[in-house]
């Protein structure tokens, strides 16, 4: 998607052109977001942000450049604090110190750039490399199950409220709220089951991977799960809001 967005620099700068891509990568596919980062600056996009929701990666036009990226994840790394953990900091002056530079971070995952050959490689052991994946991703997703747990209660609580079913109506027009909440829940539940299942198939084969001298297991069919599994994402939240205005045509008299 190409979209005009005015530069924050001054008044007098000329609007940049920006495009937003659909992420394609698990999170924990370092590999394979290294790559797609380094083929897009290649054809002249740089990255600017990724997403609140972390779906989607905005990338400004720029010059080409032959850029090589390092994707790191640091365990108490979080979008939420105000000051970087001091575990972050000494990360971060690390790179810095071997010639990469901080490009981006979302959550527990840090992305650093730096000119193809100028900068020293990082966590060239992949059995550490694998660890800090697995340690980031266990605080990640167990964030995650915490908030899909208290969904889930949520739900049950409004459906066995007197706020949730009223027999006394008709069915679909008293309870679109909840049929709303299910739905989205539901869906969440069949994401996160998936996305975490598929992160640990991944996270197994690595490890037998490395005991047995070889390197991580490929993730490209791990991320072609997320993919399948994030993709309807937004045609479900719109299809469940859509109850919600059927709703209130219905209950305004409009059908």
């Amino acid at each position: 998607t190409l979209f005009l967005k005015r530069s924050r620099k001054g008044k007098d700068m000329a609007e940049n052109e920006y495009k937003a891509v659909r992420s394609k990568h698990a999170w924990f596919d370092y590999r394979g977001i290294e790559d797609e980062l380094t083929r897009m600056a290649a054809q002249g996009w740089e990255l600017d942000y990724i997403s609140a929701n972390r779906l989607s990666w905005v990338y400004k036009k720029s010059e080409p450049r032959d850029l090589q990226f390092a994707v790191v994840f640091c365990k108490d790394s979080s979008n939420f604090l105000y000051n970087p953990p001091d575990s972050q900091r000494t990360l971060e002056a690390y790179c810095e110190a071997g010639g990469w530079k901080q490009v981006e971070q979302c959550n527990k995952m840090i992305i650093f750039a730096a000119e193809k050959g100028t900068a020293r490689p990082l966590e060239t052991d992949e059995a550490v490399r694998l660890e800090s994946i697995r340690q980031s991703m266990n605080r990640q997703y167990g964030i995650s199950l915490i908030i899909m747990v208290l969904g889930l209660v949520l739900c049950i609580w409004r459906t066995f409220s007197s706020a949730g079913l009223n027999v006394h109506e008709d069915w679909f027009i008293a309870n679109a709220n909840l049929i709303y909440m299910w739905i989205l829940e539901a869906y969440f539940w069949i994401w996160f089951i998936g996305i975490f299942t598929s992160y640990r198939m991944w996270l197994k084969a690595s490890q037998r991977a490395l005991l047995s001298g070889d390197a991580p297991a490929d993730t490209a069919k791990y991320s072609r799960i997320y993919q399948a599994l994030t993709r309807p994402r937004l045609l479900v939240i719109l299809g469940a809001a859509t109850l919600i205005i059927i709703r209130m045509i219905i209950k305004a008299g409009g059908i």
